[in-house]
């Protein structure tokens, strides 16, 4: 038997799009606005490894938080 899937985000019940709905889902999005708001700080200046960073950073939040999103109202 498989097991219930958990989603960490799920539709807004106003407005447009999704938000966090378990603990992990607000874990994650914690994690990613710190790493975001840390990356800027902790790496060096110039070059394109904040850039590179930061893009890697926003990829990898999107493609789980999509992939852990409640799709179906």
């Amino acid at each position: 038997m498989k097991p219930a899937r958990t989603y960490w985000f799920a539709p807004k019940r106003l407005g447009i799009g999704y938000a966090p709905s378990s603990w992990q889902g607000w874990a994650l999005l914690a994690a990613y606005a710190s790493l975001m708001f840390a990356a800027p700080k902790l790496l060096p200046e110039g070059g394109h490894s904040r850039i590179a960073t930061m893009v890697a950073l926003t990829t990898i939040f999107l493609i789980t938080a999509f992939s852990k999103t409640n799709t179906s109202r």
